[in-house]
């Protein structure tokens, strides 16, 4: 419906209401006219009634009309409702009253807008504009308005309520919102539909359905069971935000009831607590933190009683004070032994009862162990609502340290004012005037001048040359400062002197300047000395001009950057000495060789660090690319002990290098040839010693791979002994004919053989594939001569194409000759071995030959000799004796008689009883035997058993009669086998023994004839052979 249905259906409502009452009227009072009625009720009605005539005057005004504009009828007569209207509505007047006039029809438009009383207050009325332009009685439009300004005020106040209600609680920081008991949302603000993303439009919807499916059902039943016995309740529970983080809340779910008690809706309010539950975490984190900083902390903590009494200690004053513990530290009282001075602990208590709280008090208290311990402490009382003491709370730190230094201060601040006394520069202050005010005694040694004559003098009185002074005085307003600024000066003599003055301006506090303090020296002796120092680093510039070499300074970074460079760069580097310094072109650090650099750094850096010299060789790399060995001699400068910059010289030592790599070549060849030498003389192993030949010559002269052929001269081959380096065993068969390949032309034509490219001659040195692999580019052949003879090749073999130098080819042949060497003594030993041999096996059998020679003279001991043999070696291993000394004993028990043959016939082979005359004669045998071998150095060693095996343990045998182990071990073995193998033999005075008892008497003699030890492993022996013994 449209506002002007509006109108007009409620003024033809009130139309029909005043009939109504009219026609009650009239029933009532038939006499009276309804025109009086209507005009009295129009007269008296609230709301006043305007009519505009066609030309849209006023035509008609109600009295009411009159009390609301303030106007009289006269005056608004005279007036359109164009001067009552505010000028921002009348657009919507107008439009209303063209709408209506335009539609022709009975009509009403309801229109609200401001009007102006006559006192100028601007109020609002509600108007309904009737045309009645077609009834005849009226012709016009009809305005009924009635003022709304109260009306509208209050609108106006409770939107500007609703919205100031509603921007409140969407600037709360807590999520709010309304829902039925069915969850319905009535109302949500804007922190509640951030959190769950929820529109405005939403309202109306059920909040439940907003859930994760599978959380809706247990909430459903929790709210269900809520609405039907509703109550507060609050719970923590968690909120996903958008950006994933989680964040905890506390959820107040209230119900609202209407005024009969029944629920209507409930209200939620959420609060984030998660920083109230970080705050509770980070309480906790810190109390521990705060609990370790009181365990941990590097100042004592504590509290005590005003009695003295320690409550509270953390360790380190436990510590601090000496005691091991804090049950210890608390038994002692403060009053009476906590302070070293009696007064002080009254002190405090006085202080810290007046003032409440102490900072910086030091004070000496007593350790456990009765030492003093100075300590600054700040202390608080701690009171309760009384005012009453409870206890004190306090910090202590140790300042014994700081206290010893202030006590070294006193006696240094005392041991400085004799420097000052004594010190050779003068030191003085001026004021602002320039008048001395203050000056060491020095100033007479340097001025002839007493400290008395120059106090309240000015300075102005001892300058030469004002443009000094002038100079000065400028620097010092300029700098604040000045550093050995030289002037000359006059001395009380009149004498002239060079002085060095560092000085500065002291200023107060607003930065005026009140005085200038400064230091002065003499160094008239040092300008000359500068002078000289002139004229000789002119000279020395001179001098490094022309020396083989660079000198320089520079800075210790690693690009070594040069600030001063002499012209000996060039020659050296190749590059100009501007190209170099400051880093130019070129930083210095990029002409050492790359391999180079960290170690010249660090071996720099080592001599820094001890401001010691250094001495380097290193490599550089020239402007044309050359490779130079350089020599660098340098030391860093220092001042103040802070290094400033290093200096020394570089100069080229290519040529002595090479001169040097020489010489160790040389030296190290020699020293190989030495060992080749040594193994040739200590090795009859001719592949031994071939090995280690090869392995150096390998080595030395750089090749991948070496062989020597030997020359069978039987067979006229050369035949393959030993290599080296090689890949694979394709030449270890290798039988050359003389003039055959390589090597058989180097023997035939006995000279060296060069292939620089074997791949260019068609013979090679073997043509399978096996040898191909080797890949072998260049080959060298030399023929092993020795004493004339041919002897062998040796042959060298390389991968890559060898350029042989003369000192090479050299070392070569010297190694050529080695191995001819080598093979030559080999054979020559292996002759000689032979040799040796041969005799060796002549010795044997004439040797046995005497045995046997013996065995004939005496039938009796007919194979006695040749039994007692193998027993007695076997016996010997057993007691240890082993390698050449078995040959001996064995030596020695073929001829254990041979003493014999100088015995007559008649007297050995006698079948009686020996006359003591005869046995005297037979005893004499070991005697003779030593004298006939013990000239012959072959047999020598072999004498022990002849000589000595009549010997007896107890001493008692002959010839010698030695006793125990004086007697040699083979002869202790030898005895016991020859007495066992003779009681076990017939002879002519005896029959032969059975085992069992000669194993029994030797058992009864162990200790007595025969060496115990010897004895027992005899018998072990007999035990494990008696089968075969």
């Amino acid at each position: 419906m449209s506002v002007g249905d509006q109108g007009k259906e409620a003024l033809e409502s009130e139309i029909t209401h005043l009939r109504q009452r009219l026609a009650v009227l009239e029933e009532k009072k038939g006499s009276e006219r309804p025109e009086r009625f209507y005009e009295a009720l129009i007269n008296n009605a609230p709301d006043g009634v305007v009519l505009l005539g066609p030309n849209f005057r006023i035509s008609y005004v109600s009295p009411a009309a009159e009390r609301l504009f303030g106007y009289t009828v006269e005056e608004l007569m005279q007036m359109s409702p164009d001067d009552l209207t505010h000028p921002d509505d009348l657009a919507g007047v107008h439009q209303v009253l063209r709408g209506l006039i335009a539609e022709g029809i009975q009509d009403s438009r309801m229109i609200s807008y401001r009007f102006q009383r006559k006192d100028k207050e601007w109020r609002w009325i509600e108007s309904t504009f009737t045309n009645l332009m077609s009834d005849e009685d009226i012709r016009g439009v009809v305005i009924n308005f009635r003022d709304i300004t109260d009306r509208v005020e209050a609108t106006d106040a409770l939107k500007d309520s609703e919205s100031f209600y509603r921007v409140l609680t969407d600037a709360l920081d807590i999520a709010l919102c309304r829902w039925l008991p069915d969850t319905t949302l009535t109302y949500s603000n804007e922190k509640y539909r951030r959190l769950f993303n929820v529109q405005p439009e939403d309202v109306e919807k059920k909040w439940l359905d907003l859930l994760p499916p599978e959380t809706r059902e247990e909430t459903a039943a929790f709210y269900g069971a809520l609405s039907e016995d509703p109550k507060v309740v609050s719970f923590e529970h968690p909120v996903t935000l958008e950006d994933g983080a989680v964040a905890e809340y506390r959820w107040i779910d209230t119900p609202l009831f209407d005024d009969d008690g029944i629920l209507v809706e409930f209200q939620s309010v959420g609060i984030d607590i998660t920083e109230i539950i970080r705050a509770k975490e980070a309480l906790q984190v810190s109390e521990e933190r705060f609990r370790a900083i009181f365990e941990n902390a590097t100042v004592g903590l504590y509290r005590s009683t005003p009695d003295g009494r320690v409550i509270m200690a953390n360790p380190t004053l436990v510590r601090m004070l000496g005691y091991l513990s804090f049950e210890e530290l608390s038994q002692r009282d403060l009053n009476q032994s906590g302070f070293s001075s009696e007064g002080s602990r009254s002190v405090f208590l006085q202080r810290i009862e007046s003032e409440g709280q102490i900072s910086g008090l030091e004070s000496a208290w007593i350790m456990q162990d009765g030492a003093t311990l100075f300590v600054r402490e700040s202390v608080k009382a701690i009171r309760d609502e009384s005012g009453k003491t409870l206890y004190y709370e306090g910090s202590v730190e140790d300042i014994s340290e700081r206290v010893q230094i202030e006590e070294r201060l006193r006696e240094n601040e005392e041991r400085y004012r004799s420097i000052y006394e004594r010190v050779e520069d003068v030191i003085y202050e001026t004021d602002g005037a320039g008048t001395i005010i203050g000056v060491s005694p020095s100033i007479e040694r340097q001025s002839g001048y007493r400290p008395e004559e120059l106090i309240g003098r000015n300075v102005v009185d001892f300058y030469t040359d004002p443009d000094e002074y002038a100079a000065l005085n400028a620097a010092m307003e300029a700098e604040g400062s000045v550093n050995d600024f030289q002037l000359k000066l006059k001395r009380k003599s009149g004498e002239l002197i060079i002085a060095s003055v560092t000085a500065h301006v002291v200023f107060d506090e607003n930065g005026t300047p009140v005085k200038t303090e400064g230091v002065m020296r003499d160094v008239t002796g040092r300008r000359q000395a500068a002078e000289t120092l002139q004229e000789s680093e002119r000279q020395l510039s001179t001098l490094m001009a022309n020396l083989p070499g660079m000198a320089y300074r520079c800075l210790n970074d690693h690009e070594w950057t040069m600030e001063f460079i002499s012209s000996g760069c060039y020659e050296l580097t190749g590059y100009q000495a501007v190209e170099l310094i400051e880093n130019s072109k070129k930083a210095f650090a990029e002409l050492i060789h790359p391999e180079d650099r960290d170690d010249v750094w660090e071996k720099v850096q080592a001599a820094v660090a001890t401001q010691a010299p250094f001495e380097l060789e290193y490599r550089i790399i020239t402007e044309n690319g050359d490779q130079k060995d350089v020599w660098e001699n340098g030391v860093g400068v220092f001042g103040d002990g802070e290094l400033l910059f290093l200096e020394g010289f570089i100069t080229d030592i290519t040529d002595r290098k090479q001169a040097q790599d020489k010489n160790r070549q040389y030296i190290s060849r020699l020293d190989t040839l030495r060992k080749i030498d040594q193994a040739i003389v200590n090795s009859f192993d001719l592949k031994v010693t071939l090995s280690i030949l090869l392995d150096y010559l390998v080595s030395d002269l750089g090749v991948d791979a070496a062989a020597v052929l030997k020359f069978d001269e039987n067979a006229g081959v050369l035949a393959f002994v030993k290599g080296q380096g090689f890949r694979t065993t394709a030449l270890q068969e290798t039988r050359l004919r003389l003039g055959h390949g390589h090597a058989g032309k180097a023997a035939l034509e006995r000279t060296s053989v060069f292939i620089p490219d074997l791949s260019q001659y068609d013979h090679n040195i073997s043509d399978s594939l096996e040898f191909k692999s080797e890949e072998f580019i260049s080959y060298y052949g030399v023929p092993l001569i020795a004493k004339g003879v041919l002897v062998g090749v040796l042959e060298v073999f390389n991968r890559s194409a060898l350029n042989p130098s003369t000192e090479w080819e050299k070392y070569l042949q010297i190694s050529a000759g080695q191995a001819a060497i080598a093979i030559d003594n080999i054979a020559l030993f292996e002759t000689l071995e032979r040799s040796n041999m041969k005799l060796l096996q002549a010795y044997d059998a004439t040797i046995s030959g005497w045995a046997n020679a013996l065995e004939l003279r005496d039938m009796e001991t007919e194979g006695h000799s040749r039994r007692v043999v193998e027993l007695t070696v076997e016996l010997a291993k057993k007691m240890g004796i082993s390698g050449s000394k078995l040959i001996h004993v064995r030596r020695g028990a073929l001829l254990h008689d041979i003493g014999k043959m100088g015995v007559p016939d008649h007297i050995l082979q006698k079948p009686g009883k020996l006359t003591a005359d005869e046995w005297q004669v037979m005893k004499s045998h070991p005697l003779l035997a030593h004298t006939w071998f013990s000239s012959i150095d072959y047999l020598r060693p072999a004498l022990d058993i002849p000589y000595c095996h009549h010997g007896k343990w107890d001493g008692t045998g002959y010839p010698r009669g030695l006793r125990g182990e004086d007697i040699p071990l083979a002869a202790r073995v030898f005895a016991i086998v020859d007495v066992w193998d003779a009681l076990l033999s017939d002879r002519p005075y005896r029959k032969a023994w059975s085992r069992e008892k000669t194993l029994k008497y030797i058992q009864e003699q162990s200790g007595a004839h025969f060496d115990p030890q010897v004895a027992t492993v005899f018998l072990q022996y007999l035990e494990e052979k008696k089968d075969a013994l």
